[in-house]
């Protein structure tokens, strides 16, 4: 079955690039906050009821998107982790005032749950979400559109801003396949972009890119996901929650001995996490995973690190979450947000200096009817600075 999913949050602010959208819109925008406590709930799904009408909150709970006339009695819904999922009719909302979208926690004890957290139970969830994923998750060949955004700090000053639009294409989609096979699948490139600092180095065009990608659990191989090496981890009950109306287990994993192989980190020395995984048909809706290493290098974490012997790694840990949206009946990423922190030593001066690096990847257009492969990942990106893009383009996602 072929699909043409538009995740509005970025098809509807890049215009001139992705697909072409009706002329007749209402705009609806707003933001999402936590009822009991008033606080924005971030990346919340938000849509149109029954369409790929949609949008996702940014980091402050703000949303923004286009409705065609044509669902005017259509009904907006917000949904996300942990939430009771809401509803509203689009007739009840006047086009460009902003609205507040109040979300119920949702959440059950787990003693009035029909599940213990002994192992064996929990093993078998992750095994049976593993072997499910075919069933849940968008197969290829298809490619995508994005939003990817890339801040650097040293020392707590911003020494580098990256924004841009990207086309990614995938040959086989949510398939479990090796390393080498998922480098030779997936492929990117960079349509526009935009920078603080011009490229003064290789390093400056280096793009993250690929640790992004890797971070999407459901589609790499290591990770917890992989049933060969389940048992190599700690299982626990964290709670149950809800998402979409359905029950959501979460359950936290602790990797006993770390390696490349479970974490795709060369220097790897904890591994933990936290998987929230549909009961009604195991899919994985959202992940959150924290790792330290005891070195990184510049080309990846994947990567041995040579030379820099000026600098000597003192503290190496960082952090990715990964939430996915349900199309129709299938799953699609959803966004990806990772921060790593890296506190160097000078062993000639003593001094301790503290980087931190803060990746976002929003996708939006996703087709698999007539899907455009690529034939390689462009790893360097120095692109001319297009004004007349940049100025139409809506940053409601940051």
């Amino acid at each position: 079955m072929n699909y043409k999913i538009t995740a509005v949050i970025i098809a509807l602010f890049l215009p001139g690039i992705l697909v072409a959208q009706d002329t007749n819109m209402n705009t609806i925008k707003g933001i999402v906050v936590d009822n009991a406590t008033g606080k924005p709930v971030q990346y919340a799904n938000i849509g149109i009821e029954g369409t790929f009408l949609g949008s996702a909150s940014n980091a402050s709970g703000q949303f923004e998107f286009k409705v065609p006339a044509s669902e005017k009695n259509g009904y907006l819904y917000a949904s996300a982790v942990g939430y009771q999922t809401i509803k509203k009719a689009v007739t009840a909302i006047n086009s460009g005032n902003a609205i507040v979208l109040r979300m119920e926690p949702q959440s059950y004890k787990i003693e009035d749950v029909d599940i213990s957290a002994q192992s064996l139970v929990l093993y078998r969830i992750l095994r049976e979400a593993s072997k499910k994923i075919k069933n849940n998750y968008l197969q290829g060949p298809l490619s995508s559109q994005a939003y990817y955004r890339n801040d650097i700090t040293e020392d707590g000053n911003l020494i580098h801003h990256r924004e841009a639009a990207v086309e990614i294409s995938d040959k086989t989609g949510y398939v479990r396949e090796t390393p080498a096979q998922e480098q030779e699948d997936i492929n990117y490139r960079f349509m526009e972009v935009r920078t603080n600092t011009p490229f003064s180095s290789l390093a400056d065009g280096m793009t993250q890119m690929d640790e992004l990608l890797s971070y999407d659990i459901v589609r790499t191989r290591s990770g917890v996901l992989n049933a060969k090496f389940l048992h190599d981890y700690d299982l626990t009950l964290d709670q149950m929650t809800g998402f979409n109306g359905d029950s959501v287990w979460v359950v936290n994993y602790t990797l006993n001995h770390p390696d490349i192989s479970h974490t795709g980190d060369f220097y790897a020395t904890s591994y933990k996490g936290r998987i929230y995984i549909s009961k009604s048909n195991y899919a994985v809706v959202k992940n959150e995973t924290w790792i330290t290493a005891s070195n990184y290098s510049r080309q990846g974490r994947s990567f041995a690190a040579t030379g820099n012997a000026n600098l000597k790694p003192v503290e190496i840990h960082y952090n990715f979450t990964t939430t996915y949206r349900k199309n129709k009946n299938k799953f699609t990423l959803g966004f990806t947000k990772a921060t790593r922190q890296n506190v160097w030593l000078n062993p000639k001066t003593g001094n301790k200096e503290t980087i931190v690096y803060q990746t976002y990847l929003l996708p939006s257009v996703i087709e698999t009817a007539h899907p455009k492969m690529l034939s390689e990942r462009e790893y360097f990106v120095d692109k001319p600075y297009n004004k007349a893009f940049w100025d139409s383009f809506n940053a409601m996602v940051r």
